[in-house]
Formats: C-alpha cells, structure tokens, sequence
C-alpha cells in the first residue's frame, strides 16, 4: 500500500487517482466495529454495575429496616421492665401495641398467645409485616425453616438475596447473591 501526499490527491494530477477515491478499507472497518463494540461493552457493564449496586442498596436497606425494628421492640421490652421468662403478648408502647414477644425478649408474632421460639411461614410474615418499614414490605417472600426453630427466610423476588431473622437470638443476618 502506497499513501500519497494531500496535495496529490487534492489536484488529482496524481496517476493513481483510484487511491485518492478509494473508501474504507476491509481492516480499518473491522477496528472500527470492535472499538464501537468494546464501548458499547463497556457502558453496558457499567449500567449492570449500577443497577446490581442499586438491588444491593434495597436489600441492605430492607435486612437493616428489620433489624432496627427487632431492636427497638427489645428495648421497649426491657424499658418496660421484663426479663428474661415473661410472658409477653401485646407489648405496650410499640406500634400498635400487638406484638408478641419471646421469653428472652425478641418479637416473635403479632397474632397469638404463644413466646417460644418455633415459627411458622404465618408468623414469619407477621414479623416482617410489622418490623419493616413500608418501602421494603413488598418484593420479598416469606418462608420459615422448620428444622431450624426460630429461623425465618425473607427471600428478596427480583434480587440476589436473603434477609434472615434468628428468633432465638436477635440476629439478622443479610446474605447477598
């Protein structure tokens, strides 16, 4: 391949004016079509980044509204004066005054007379009905693992992720992806 200088090409006064009219060739076109396509590769990675992030942030805020409302009702519990052994139904000066707790001070129900710590799907979604702030409420499904006693799953519906509630303990544990 032979290039000649502008001023050649401009006056067409060269012999090879066919190289001075000549278009793309076939190796410029295939870098053009991998640079474009790498671009495109990238602002799609970056969009499934941020979209990824912003389903981790709903999740993060879902487990720690949970948690906060586990720890506000055990300490209205033990502001209250209870201790651990009391039988607690309708605790007083929370919400509505409907919640259940366990003999060792954690929210179990909003319905019934029972404080152990077993669970079931039904009683699972009540805590979650109850504890979580209004914006995370919907978007999970609610399951209780009955070999566990105590444990129920919150499993996010259009995310990677778990919210899990140790009725025994307290805890709330967030497991992403």
């Amino acid at each position: 391949m032979r290039s000649l200088p502008l001023k050649a090409c401009a006056s067409k006064k060269s012999a090879d004016v066919h190289l001075c009219q000549r278009g793309i060739s076939s190796i410029e076109l295939i870098i053009v079509v991998t640079l474009v396509a790498v671009a495109l590769g990238v602002l799609a990675s970056k969009r499934h980044f941020v979209h990824q992030a912003k389903a981790d942030e709903a999740l993060f805020s879902a487990a720690a509204s949970l948690a906060t409302g586990v720890l506000f009702a055990h300490q209205q519990w033990q502001r209250n004066g209870h201790t651990d052994g009391d039988d607690v139904d309708d605790l007083d000066g929370f919400r509505l005054n409907h919640l259940n707790m366990t003999f060792n001070g954690w929210p179990r129900s909003t319905s019934g007379e029972e404080n152990h710590a077993s669970m079931t799907r039904d009683t699972c979604a009540e805590i979650w009905q109850e504890l979580v702030d209004d914006r995370w409420k919907e978007g999970f499904i609610t399951t209780a693992e009955v070999g566990n006693l105590g444990l129920c799953r919150f499993t996010a519906i259009n995310m990677e992720g778990v919210v899990e509630y140790d009725v025994r303990r307290g805890r709330v544990k967030l497991t992403v992806g």
